[in-house]
């Protein structure tokens, strides 16, 4: 089903950011008595249209809108209250396989600020990235690297102001990413992800590693089916000190979730509601 509207609720703590087709949220200290909210418009393609973003001080601190051209997004504009013409926006293209091929940044004069252009596979896997700034300076390289089954391997990206770093994944026989390794050769960081997973593909435990030889947390996860809820338990390695966090969730007939409530050491933490209107 896709999503009409989302609105938090009066006087929770939450932050809503659109990413993708789903939502993100992000806490922040609820005793502020904080809100924001966000509207999200469909078109008739079902496709997104506009997203408005309110807060608690103002009915709308800045409207998105999208434009498509053969169900391809290929403009997206920001609007900020009181202004009749968009404050940045940026511009898609894309080759004969619908793979964006260059995403342009641009200001209120139309100059460019940002340049990102992408290369592809025959398989249409992104196999290179590189970004300039409005001189037309390159100012990052990244290309990446896929294995037969078309999981993601290697990430090597070249910052041509700052280090540069190599980030390598590998994956269970039923495509679970179990170790992220990342490199960085001037500052000599490594640190290296381990996950593990049950047989339903859910994680159950991850560990965060530097250079190999010290652990610096380590989180197992617990799943009830029958209640919805997960438990983690966050686990320091120095003091084999542990926190426990559970999070409680309510779904609606769709599937989709309407309420999260964040629970640590038995302290409710924060509350997370959605309200979703349905396309009929």
């Amino acid at each position: 089903m896709n999503l009409i509207s989302q609105n938090s609720m009066k006087n929770k703590v939450i932050d809503i950011y659109w990413e993708d087709d789903k939502l993100e949220y992000v806490d922040k200290d609820f005793s502020k008595n904080y809100s924001w909210s966000t509207l999200t418009k469909y078109d008739k393609g079902k496709r997104i249209e506009m997203i408005a973003y309110g807060s608690t001080n103002s009915k709308t601190d800045r409207k998105n809108t999208y434009e498509y051209r053969d169900s391809l997004l290929i403009k997206e504009e920001v609007f900020f209250p009181n202004e009749d013409r968009p404050n940045q926006y940026t511009i898609y293209e894309y080759d004969q396989k619908g793979n964006n091929t260059r995403k342009t940044d641009r200001n209120k004069q139309d100059e460019i600020q940002y340049d990102y252009q992408y290369a592809y596979n025959e398989k249409s896997q992104l196999i290179q990235q590189i970004a300039y700034n409005y001189l037309g300076n390159p100012t990052m390289k990244i290309d990446y690297k896929y294995d037969q089954n078309g999981n993601l391997i290697d990430e090597k990206t070249q910052d041509y102001f700052d280090d540069d770093s190599l980030v390598r994944y590998n994956y269970d026989q039923k495509g679970n990413e179990i170790d992220k390794h990342y490199f960085s050769p001037i500052s000599d960081l490594r640190n290296h992800w381990k996950s593990e997973y049950n047989n339903k593909g859910q994680k159950v435990r991850s560990e965060v590693w530097v250079k190999g030889i010290k652990c610096l947390n380590r989180t197992n996860f617990i799943y009830d089916s029958e209640s919805g809820k997960e438990t983690r338990i966050l686990i320091n390695p120095e003091d084999n000190s542990r926190k426990e966090q559970v999070i409680e969730t309510i779904k609606d007939q769709h599937g989709n979730w309407i309420k999260k409530r964040i629970i640590e050491e038995g302290k409710l933490k924060s509350v997370h509601k959605r309200i979703i209107e349905y396309a009929i």
